[in-house]
């Protein structure tokens, strides 16, 4: 018997099958993708500057007469904050939106949204790769005595039972050859970038919506302030006119008229009490909370926020880069367009590459032997000649698909556009508004005194200040409603300018709930 063992020689084949894999890598590495690539669409026109800006004198820091109430509402080309509603120099209000942008609802479901479109990149990334798995087993066979083979067994003096012991991996490769699987990945993490921006999104809405909400908290309170300040004024005008009507000045019929304007204006209070009840509710729900959970912070009534004296809107061409809904479509588009190219790559050839390699032995202790190995290598190729022409229907329907996201993103810029023209122009407006009617108080609170001088002097009839402190209450009431109309439409301005959520990295996006403001 042979001492040493003869070296195992080499397979024949083995040299045949080296450079066709050689090949087949090298196509895979270099092979080109098929589809049409991305490229940032060209957008509609852009102004150089806001026209609003430009032709309203108010939004250039034109200052009125009107002391505290004058019209100011400079704007600047600076970039707009970040964190705007610090402008409004609110502790409170900034409080509620940072909890609002961490625990409202919709910017939880936004940010899972997010991760789900992240996990899927990487089943994507996964179809470049290969598949492998491994196994190993151990079978033991008993043949029949009375078959053919057994009988030969027999007759050969080899026992009809025997034992297999195997292990070993499989592999499948499919060679990404015309870019199917990589345009894939292109659509995937064009997707999650898509879902990053509606992140920013939701949360820039949700800030928007908490400003809003608290600005109309204050409001309804101002405003309520004001019915109580004049139901107070109107209880002394009906309390001198049952004096006057006791000593026989006034008739019985003036404590009646008096009487009626003070329950009008006592029955404005419940409509306002209810609007600040329906605010806090709001806010808590925004908060992620019950809707009475803030009640206790928020009843206490407080002043309106600050107006700042200058807000930054940035140029035009910064806006297709700052608001997020912008950026997601243009995600969209560029994920539309990835998957055209994963489409076509259907109609061409798939290359694949299967193999597997392992050790067999009947006997345990041969089974780590080098004779024990045992392996399969297979190249193939698969090409769809003929299917009806599904394939090229369905990218006729992505390619119609892609043109319908484009005009998506040509729709959205130009309403944006429109979004801070109208914004900056109510904006504008508003300091107007509240400059007249500041005015027109001033004066109406005047012509409500003489008309009490002159009905105490017996020159003009109680009617004549009933009117008069009507009027000043529908002054006051509109003056109430202007302040914080100018403080809406500068939370509307800021969410048109897309402020609060600039794109960032996807690897820096929420893991696990709304990411903070930067």
């Amino acid at each position: 018997m042979n001492a040493h063992q003869a070296p195992a020689r080499p397979d024949r084949h083995s040299g045949r099958l080296i450079p066709a894999l050689a090949a087949m890598l090298f196509l895979a590495l270099a092979g080109c993708a098929v589809g049409p690539d991305h490229t940032r669409p060209e957008p509609p026109a852009a102004p150089t500057e806001w026209s609003a800006a430009k032709t309203r004198p108010e939004l250039a820091g034109a200052a009125a007469k009107g002391g505290a109430e004058a019209a100011r509402a400079t704007v600047t080309t600076a970039s707009p904050d970040a964190q705007w509603w610090d402008r409004m120099g609110d502790p409170l209000l900034s409080e509620l939106v940072a909890t609002a942008v961490g625990h409202n609802n919709d910017a939880l479901m936004a940010a899972a949204n997010l991760r789900e479109a992240r996990a899927a990149v990487g089943v994507a990334v996964g179809a470049l790769l290969p598949e492998a798995s491994a196994g190993g087993s151990f079978e033991r066979s008993r043949v029949s005595s009375n078959t053919l083979t057994g009988k030969s067994l027999e007759m050969a003096h080899m026992p009809v039972e025997s034992d297999l012991y195997q292990a070993g991996f499989d592999a499948r490769w499919e060679i990404d050859i015309f870019g199917g699987a990589r345009r894939g990945v292109e659509a995937a993490r064009a997707r999650e970038r898509a879902a990053d921006a509606g992140l920013s999104d939701v949360l820039l809405s949700v800030a928007a919506e908490t400003a809003r909400a608290y600005v109309e908290l204050r409001g309804a309170q101002a405003r309520l302030d004001v019915a109580e300040r004049n139901a107070e004024a109107q209880r002394r005008t009906l309390n001198l006119v049952r004096l006057r009507r006791d000593v026989g000045v006034a008739s019985e019929m003036n404590v009646f008229q008096a009487e009626a304007q003070l329950q009008r204006t006592e029955a404005l209070a419940p409509p306002l009490r209810a609007a600040v009840d329906a605010s806090i509710h709001r806010l808590g729900v925004l908060c992620g909370m019950a809707p009475a959970a803030l009640r206790e912070r928020l009843a206490p009534r407080a002043p309106l926020p600050a107006v700042p004296d200058l807000v930054p809107v940035g140029l035009p061409s910064d806006l297709l880069l700052r608001r997020p809904d912008i950026r997601r479509v243009e995600h969209e588009l560029h994920a539309a367009t990835a998957d055209i190219g994963q489409r076509e790559a259907d109609l061409f050839p798939k290359f694949s590459l299967t193999g597997s390699y392992g050790l067999n032995s009947i006997h345990f202790s041969d089974l780590f032997r080098d004779e024990s190995r045992a392996w399969t290598i297979m190249p193939g190729v698969r090409w769809a000649i003929f299917e009806g022409g599904r394939t090229r229907a369905a990218v006729a329907a992505l390619e119609a698909r892609r043109e319908a996201t484009l005009e998506r993103w040509r729709k959205t810029v130009l309403v944006a556009f429109e979004d801070v023209e109208t914004s900056l122009a109510r904006y504008a407006e508003s300091f107007v508004e509240r400059e007249r009617l500041a005015s027109a108080l001033a004066a109406q609170a005047e012509a409500t005194r003489l008309a009490n001088v002159r009905y105490m002097e017996g020159v003009d009839d109680l009617l004549t200040v009933l009117d008069a402190e009507r009027r000043q209450l529908e002054v006051e009431e509109a003056l109430a409603r202007s302040r914080s109309g100018v403080l809406l439409h500068l939370v509307s301005l800021y969410k048109a300018l897309g402020g609060g959520w600039p794109e960032a990295p996807v690897d820096a996006a929420a893991a696990g709930a709304a990411r903070p403001a930067p």
